[in-house]
């Protein structure tokens, strides 16, 4: 018999996980915002509010994705210790968050598209060099968008060349060169800044991975309003399956790494099998399978799979801590 303690957690779980959800979304996009103003820095000339605004909509729509299922790990989390009740935190924290997911994302995907994407400040400084794609600029003077006598630097083959000017485009973050004839990408937003944190390669590979999962639903939903439902709905149940590792040994510590661990495993999972890899299995196991359904396919069957391990063992390893 369920306590009612026990059930007012569980009636409490969406509370959290909406809470939860809410508080990483406006953390993550102030810290996001912040680094954005800092690159506006000019030296003499101070930061500029005009393109911080303007980058909050896609801000907003790449971390929706990652706020709004790790609210749902982390709501598992914090009711590690749940001892009955666990089935109904289950049931109302997945249609919760499965209703954010479909009301929240295509209203973050709108203000994206209907706010201006061109980058309003892109800062290249007078009498010293600014890195490019390929090569580095000394020009001598700017004037709006207008660059005189340019010294260039190529770093590929290491020499020195000279160009009587050259035009700076804001809108495509990029430079062209009238002696080469050519367009360079400039390389950073703005030369005078340096980041505060560089990511290491494996947090860049997880942060490109949640980016490929965003841009994937993002133009399912512009291809087909119930494909994006389903994805939705598979990619919440995934997440809510896996609360079967937050209770899936008798040591915390091991449950908490292993719940983490499956955050990881789901943008990577998703990716490898709508790549390369994926291909390959589906041409192992069958010529017939459609690879676009391969990630969901595999999804779900790992989603049953977690609900009938939680449903079936997960309860005796509790009984076996003294739960």
């Amino acid at each position: 018999m369920i306590r009612f303690s026990n059930m007012k957690k569980a009636l409490a779980a969406p509370l959290i996980y909406l809470l939860v959800t809410a508080l990483l979304l406006a953390v993550f996009t102030l810290f996001n915002l912040f680094s954005v103003w800092s690159q506006t820095f000019i030296p003499g000339e101070g930061m500029a509010f005009s393109g911080t605004a303007a980058a909050l909509p896609g801000i907003l729509r790449s971390l929706f994705i990652p706020s709004a299922t790790f609210g749902i790990f982390l709501v598992f989390l914090l009711n590690i210790n749940m001892k009955k009740g666990h089935f109904f935190a289950f049931v109302f924290t997945f249609a919760v968050s499965f209703l954010v997911f479909i009301f929240g994302f295509p209203y973050v995907d709108t203000l994206l598209e209907t706010s201006d994407d061109t980058d309003p400040r892109i800062v290249l400084l007078e009498d010293q060099f600014n890195q490019l794609e390929d090569v580095y600029i000394y020009p001598g003077d700017i004037a709006g968008e207008y660059l005189h006598g340019i010294l260039l630097v190529d770093t590929v083959s290491p020499r020195f060349s000279l160009s009587p000017g050259g035009t700076l485009d804001g809108k495509y973050q990029s430079v062209y060169i009238e002696q080469k004839k050519d367009v360079y990408r400039v390389a950073s937003r703005n030369p005078a800044f340096s980041p505060l944190f560089n990511p290491p390669g494996f947090l860049e590979d997880f942060l490109d991975d949640i980016d490929y999962f965003q841009k994937s639903i993002s133009s399912v939903l512009s291809e087909s309003r119930q494909r994006f439902l389903f994805l939705s709905f598979v990619t919440v149940l995934f997440c809510v399956s896996c609360s079967l590792f937050t209770r899936i040994s008798r040591w915390p510590v091991f449950n908490v790494l292993g719940t983490l661990l499956m955050y990881r495993v789901m943008f990577l999972l998703y990716r490898v099998l709508s790549d390369e890899p994926g291909r390959e299995l589906a041409g192992i196991i069958s010529s017939r399978i459609n690879l676009n359904r391969l990630p969901v396919t595999v999804m779900i069957a790992l989603s049953i799979l977690f609900i009938a391990w939680n449903i079936l063992f997960a309860p005796r390893v509790k009984k076996r801590r003294g739960g």
